[in-house]
C-alpha cells in the first residue's frame, strides 16, 4: 500500500481517512482537470500534497441533479466522489499511489468549513519548500 499523505491537516473534528484512489470518482470532467493540472503538477512534484482531499457520497451530496455522474441510461452512479482535490487524485494515480488522505463530509456545511481552511488560488501553488513554509508562517 502506497499512501499519499498531506503536509497539513485541517482544524476539524472530522476524521482523516485513507481513500482507495481507484474507488473515487472525480466531479469535473477530465478535460476540466487537465486544463488546470500543469500548475498543480509542478507544485506537487516539488513540495507534495499540501491539504487532504474532500470526499462525499450520493446520500450526503447537496447537488445531485447538477453534478453527480450518471451512467449511459441516466442513472446516478453509486460510490464516493471527490468534491475537492481532483487534481491531487489524478497526480496520486499517475504516481502509483493506492490511497490518499482525505475527509469524508456529510453535508455542504462540513465541506464549506474545510474549504475555508484549504483553499488555494490556482496561480499560488508553491514551487519550493521555502515558498511553502512562507505560506504558513505565523504572522
Amino acid at each position: 500500500m502506497k499512501i499519499l499523505r498531506s503536509l497539513k491537516k485541517c482544524d476539524t473534528p472530522i476524521e482523516l481517512i485513507e481513500f482507495d484512489v481507484n474507488e473515487l470518482m472525480t466531479l469535473p470532467g477530465e478535460k476540466w482537470i487537465k486544463k488546470r493540472y500543469p500548475n498543480f503538477k509542478d507544485s506537487a512534484e516539488k513540495v507534495g500534497m499540501i491539504w487532504p482531499i474532500i470526499v462525499t457520497d450520493f446520500e450526503h451530496y447537496w447537488q445531485h441533479e447538477k453534478n453527480w455522474p450518471k451512467d449511459k441510461e441516466g442513472n446516478y452512479i453509486p460510490g464516493k466522489i471527490v468534491h475537492t482535490g481532483n487534481k491531487r487524485v489524478m497526480w496520486a494515480r499517475e504516481h502509483n499511489y493506492t490511497h490518499i488522505e482525505g475527509y469524508f463530509v456529510n453535508s455542504k456545511d462540513e465541506k464549506d468549513k474545510l474549504i475555508v481552511q484549504t483553499y488555494m488560488e490556482k496561480d499560488k501553488f508553491p514551487r519550493s519548500v521555502t515558498q511553502l513554509e512562507g505560506m504558513f508562517k505565523k504572522k
